[in-house]
């Protein structure tokens, strides 16, 4: 097997075995079809992000817009605000930077500075405080409100760092995809029915460090290194 062999089954193998078996659980535990159709496109949007593809952005802000059903659905108010009001806007916002300063299918990284790490836990920290407030008193997410709210926080630090070509956003992305698919993972014991999210977030920790591994990659031969 050469290696554009072993690339290509990497790539879409996953692909080729999950999308059936969301489309078939979801027929199965009678899911709606808002809950399937983005669920399979998530597995393209990652597939695309992983590879360091900017255009993944877009194809991603789109499919927040699908998700933010699923999350509305499920109670999940922190998912919900972070996919519809803030990821899929900056995602738009993060395709048009990436463009300004492209560099092949991707753009020029950079790595933050040490002393900016004591403001980005503080930041994150103060999201979450901010984003579990809200949930009590919105009375959401199932019993899984202080995850649900962490991971608003992470998940918009994550979308500014990429915003902005941090190497660190993916590095962070990986403990919130980590985090999501723990949340999916507990959601599914309770109800079969949320299986679709639990497989799309297992697969998304997958893709994520691959992204990172590429990330550097492509900062290395930036830098010349």
């Amino acid at each position: 097997m050469n290696q554009k062999t072993k690339a290509f089954l990497l790539d879409y193998l996953p692909i080729l075995v999950l999308a059936p078996l969301i489309v078939a659980g979801g027929i199965i535990e009678k899911q709606a079809v808002y809950k399937i159709i983005p669920a399979v496109v998530s597995l393209f949007a990652t597939l695309l992000m992983s590879k360091l593809y900017r255009a993944a952005f877009l194809l991603g802000a789109a499919n927040c817009v699908l998700y933010s059903v699923g999350y509305f659905m499920e109670g999940l108010y922190g998912s919900l605000l972070s996919a519809l009001v803030v990821s899929a806007p900056l995602q738009v916002v993060s395709f048009i930077l990436w463009k300004r300063s492209a560099y092949k299918q991707a753009t020029v990284f950079r790595v933050m500075k040490a002393r900016w790490y004591p403001l980005l836990a503080a930041a994150v920290a103060a999201l979450w405080g901010g984003m579990l407030w809200g949930s009590k008193r919105a009375g959401g997410a199932n019993g899984m409100i202080a995850l649900d709210a962490l991971l608003f926080a992470l998940g918009l630090a994550v979308t500014v760092l990429l915003m902005l070509a941090f190497v660190e956003g993916y590095a962070l992305n990986i403990l919130n995809c980590v985090l999501n698919s723990v949340m999916w993972a507990v959601l599914t014991a309770r109800s079969p029915r949320s299986v679709t999210y639990l497989l799309i977030a297992l697969y998304t920790v997958f893709r994520t460090a691959l992204a990172l591994a590429s990330c550097l990659k492509m900062y290395r031969a930036q830098r010349g290194a």
